[in-house]
């Protein structure tokens, strides 16, 4: 009897925490931050786009379309489609868009998404990496507005928002909800420049502060880590 309730206080504490502490202590703490972040709407690196996709012959060639109506320069922006090892018309669809931007690197052998990046990333020169899915659509000013929180030396990574799109249904609504709460901890964790876990779907990198990833770790766990071990802040935009 005395384990249950122990186990059933334990509990209780790590909800409470999780939904009521944790997030105020975050906003009392974000009270004694001034932020004096430089944003920059001028700010425009060279980007590359990277969308992680394995057998998605249903959704890549709306998600390239989306890519190609973003609001950024053409010649400072690559669309580079990593494929881990896909097995349908993936690879298919990619290559048939004729517009240079678009890079197809398909690997024959599936190893999983972390390690699909890790080589995806190689020969990459460009200033900043964004992340990307192939079910997770942009407005045409997203990378704008990751990219202007750059223009801060001591950002090193950018989160952007998910917004959650679904039906009526009942689940729908609570995964919607889910990702409120989660954006709102991004935005009080922002203020102090420690956003905990990237949204996988649409983050921002800079090149220079990218290092190999582990391949059984989520790459928008491990790469803010990264950010963060150098000193720079994660930001959410």
């Amino acid at each position: 009897m005395l384990l249950a309730y122990i186990i059933f206080i334990s509990a209780l504490f790590v909800v409470l925490y999780t939904y009521a502490l944790y997030p105020a202590v975050l906003f009392f703490m974000g009270l004694f931050r001034r932020s004096r972040r430089v944003v920059d709407e001028e700010y425009i690196p060279a980007v590359a786009l990277i969308i992680s996709v394995y057998n998605e012959e249903k959704v890549i060639k709306e998600k390239i379309e989306n890519s190609l109506q973003i609001d950024y320069p053409e010649d400072r922006l690559k669309i580079i489609v990593a494929s881990d090892g896909s097995t349908d018309d993936t690879n298919d669809i990619v290559r048939s868009f004729d517009d240079r931007r678009i890079i197809l690197k398909a690997f024959e052998k599936r190893e999983g998404k972390s390690a699909t990046l890790n080589k995806a990333v190689l020969g990459i020169e460009d200033d900043v990496i964004v992340f990307s899915d192939a079910n997770a659509f942009y407005e045409k000013n997203a990378i704008r507005k990751l990219v202007r929180n750059l223009a801060d030396e001591r950002v090193g990574c950018v989160v952007g928002r998910l917004i959650y799109l679904t039906n009526h249904s009942y689940v729908g609504k609570g995964e919607g909800l889910y990702w409120k709460y989660e954006s709102m901890l991004n935005r009080l964790e922002s203020k102090l420049g420690s956003v905990l876990v990237a949204t996988g779907t649409i983050f921002a990198v800079r090149r220079t502060l990218l290092g190999p990833i582990l391949k059984d770790v989520a790459n928008d766990f491990q790469l803010p880590a990264i950010v963060a071990s150098r000193g720079y802040e994660i930001v959410f935009e």
